[in-house]
């Protein structure tokens, strides 16, 4: 008489992922060891790969004991999962099967863009800025952006920029060379490389008939800010020889302040020396205060 001891099932071998498409895969392995007890069915666990966006997620599929392959579905575009098999019978489950990575194909973008802006940035530009769309709806490797643009009023069809994925998060792309003074719509698209993704919002804005003012221009050399302030001496040759014995401080002069982009001239017939700060002692300034201002913008 032969006893025989029954006892879990082996793991299945050869477990192979035969053909992946953008949501499902093929799996197919062999019949393990039954554990001296017939195999009641097997148990397909899958996962997202570590580091994939959701997080990962244990799913499992129970398969009939007839069956050596199964249908993966619902799976997420582009993104690389992890697969095993266990086999079970009436004592228990049995250890899993080596585990099997695959990727599936990548598909457009299921969602668009998100806070997209559009701004006037002078004569014929437009300023747009967008976010990319939630992670979990690449549906694969973004590789850029189509940026869309027409006339608000024209039925012609849009034109569009490419702009290439920068991994910042927030994008931002310049629309140069437009019509003054004219209203424009504008969408945003994600790509990858099975194609684009649906359309942002439209967004309508309108080019500036003028470009901005350009900064303060420095005065004498000098730059100019709001923080910037400095004094710059002219003297005029004395008109008469007298008139430098009489005023022992020199010859008349001529004082410029330039603060916050304008330039003011204090005149004087006598000064005292002020020392500038980082100016060397024999380049120092004078500084002056007398009553007569002119005062001129730039």
């Amino acid at each position: 008489m032969t006893l025989l001891f029954a006892e879990v099932p082996g793991p299945p071998s050869d477990v192979r992922v035969e053909q992946t498409w953008s949501q499902s895969a093929t799996v197919r392995w062999n019949v393990p060891y039954g554990g001296n007890s017939p195999i009641t069915f097997f148990v397909v666990q899958y996962w997202r790969d570590a580091g994939a966006v959701p997080p990962h997620r244990l799913e499992e599929e129970k398969v009939s004991a007839s069956q050596t392959f199964t249908m993966l579905k619902d799976l997420q575009p582009g993104t690389s999962y992890v697969v095993r098999v266990l086999a079970e019978n009436e004592v228990g489950r049995g250890n899993p099967s080596e585990s099997q990575q695959f990727l599936t194909k990548e598909a457009e973008p299921s969602a668009p863009p998100t806070d997209v802006t559009v701004e006037s940035r002078g004569a014929g530009t437009l300023r747009v800025k967008w976010k990319t769309p939630p992670r979990e709806q690449w549906n694969g490797q973004l590789k850029g952006y189509y940026i869309g643009y027409q006339v608000a009023s024209s039925s012609e069809p849009y034109s569009f920029k490419t702009v290439e994925f920068s991994k910042q998060g927030e994008e931002e792309y310049r629309l140069t060379n437009l019509q003054r003074s004219t209203e424009y719509r504008v969408i945003v698209q994600a790509f990858n490389s099975a194609g684009s993704g649906p359309p942002s919002q439209d967004i309508i804005a309108k080019t500036s008939d003028t470009d901005p003012p350009s900064p303060p221009l420095p005065v004498g050399g000098l730059p100019v800010s709001l923080e910037h302030r400095t004094q710059v001496e002219t003297q005029e040759p004395s008109r008469e020889e007298g008139r430098r014995q009489r005023d022992p401080c020199g010859p008349a002069r001529t004082l410029y302040t330039v603060l916050q982009g304008r330039v003011r001239a204090v005149e004087r017939d006598h000064s005292t020396p002020v020392r500038r700060a980082g100016v060397h002692p024999e380049r120092a300034a004078r500084g002056h205060a007398l009553p007569n201002v002119h005062e001129s913008h730039f």
